[in-house]
């Protein structure tokens, strides 16, 4: 593919294109005062505004009439605009400038003998969606010119009318500047985010680990001494009352240690994957709630990432509590597909839905919508997506996550 070069523009233009030219070189009269560098004679009002600040820019111009370059450079230095300026005639100079990236703005002929704006348009979105494009046209129509804002353009401008052309460059740089500002920001945001949840399931193993290694059995040491002491009171007396009432919440209590252990983390999640941890934990959630819950997985599931496996349990957690709290369905069903590109997991109830104010909006803490925004933060984390669908009838939830093999 040819590199594309900055063409230099003969001076040796017709006489009336110089004219032109000229003309496009004048410096703008203002409102308030005379041309730039005229003497100020008595009686005429001095200049009140500024010129606007001098900009450097990497410029990528799709224009195959030498004119039309010559006059549109001849504007831009007349703007205050200090640019280099790479310029193409056809798509395959076009593409290879492009390839070679680092531009601040394109700017596009509508149109040209075999080649033309909005394609030029299409294919700078597909590689660089955010960079500003101005297209630039003799003629164009109100319905063209909503076609190319449709399709991405920042501004459209009419060659005749090319005095707005500094002034839109100015705005779609500065524009360029804050999106990327913005985006920037947005992956800070992210990697905060994902950084927190790490932390935040790391803090579960440990608290959960804890609880199984140190509590749990301290409790069953207190447990069993308990036992002992039961064997060594008088039956009839007041004292064995009182040991035996001890037993019994040392055995309430080392049973929740183990729930709660479970809950924060599960250890079966992490030695043997996302479909056993699946079937234990919906096996304990029914029995503990009476809701009747299928669960199918499709075969040869395996094993995937950890952060994947653990945000698709933290789902089923989360829908599942739903149920139990706000449905009062008494039957749920739970899907997991491994596709060739995604997985699929859906969790289903038969409950009265969720109010459609309760998905448009943020909630206070401990509320259904949190657990949505958490699910949903969760997935977006591993580029996937939260659907909702809910009605009188019921409430569906579906995580998408993309997910390919690599060989």
């Amino acid at each position: 593919m040819p590199r594309p070069t900055s063409i230099r523009v003969s001076t040796a233009l017709p006489r009336a294109a110089q004219k032109k030219v000229a003309l496009a070189r004048r410096p703008p009269r203002s409102k308030t005062g005379p041309i730039e560098g005229q003497p100020v004679t008595p009686g005429t009002p001095k200049r009140t505004d500024s010129p606007p600040s001098k900009l450097k820019l990497r410029i990528l111009m799709l224009e195959d009439d030498v004119l039309e370059r010559e006059l549109i450079r001849s504007r831009l230095e007349n703007e205050n605009i200090e640019c280099e300026m790479i310029f193409a005639t056809g798509r395959r100079d076009f593409e290879a400038a492009l390839g070679q990236g680092g531009f601040h703005l394109i700017l596009s002929d509508y149109a040209l003998p075999q080649f033309d704006g909005l394609s030029a348009l299409r294919l700078v979105r597909q590689k660089e969606p955010d960079l500003p494009f101005i297209l630039i046209s003799g003629t164009l129509g109100e319905e063209q010119a909503v076609e190319c804002l449709k399709l991405g353009a920042t501004d459209h401008i009419l060659k005749q009318g090319l005095a707005r052309l500094g002034p839109a460059i100015r705005r779609a740089w500065q524009e360029g500047e804050a999106r990327a500002r913005q985006r920037q920001t947005d992956e800070a945001m992210r990697e905060l985010s994902r950084r927190l949840l790490l932390l935040q399931d790391e803090e579960r193993r440990r608290i959960a680990r804890e609880l199984h290694d140190h509590v749990a059995q301290n409790v069953l040491a207190l447990s069993l001494n308990l036992n002992f002491a039961q064997r060594l009171v008088p039956s009839e007396s007041e004292l064995a009352r009182i040991v035996v009432e001890c037993v019994n919440m040392a055995d309430e209590t080392a049973t929740a240690l183990r729930r709660i252990s479970y809950l924060l983390h599960p250890p079966v999640l992490d030695s043997l994957g996302l479909p056993v941890a699946l079937q234990d934990f919906v096996a304990g959630f029914s029995r503990r709630s009476g809701i009747q819950i299928a669960l199918k997985i499709s075969k040869k599931f395996g094993r995937l990432p950890v952060e994947m496996e653990t945000a698709l349990y933290r789902v089923v957690q989360e829908c599942l509590t739903n149920i139990h709290r706000h449905s009062g369905s008494a039957s749920a069903s739970i899907r997991l597909h491994r596709g060739k590109e995604t997985i699929l997991l859906q969790v289903q109830d038969a409950g009265s839905g969720i109010p459609s104010e309760t998905l448009r909006r943020p909630r206070s803490p401990g509320s259904i919508g949190v657990g949505i925004a958490g699910m949903r933060e969760r997935l977006q984390l591993l580029e996937g997506r939260l659907e909702i669908e809910s009605g009188p009838t019921g409430t569906r939830v579906r995580a998408v996550v993309p997910f390919r093999v690599t060989p």
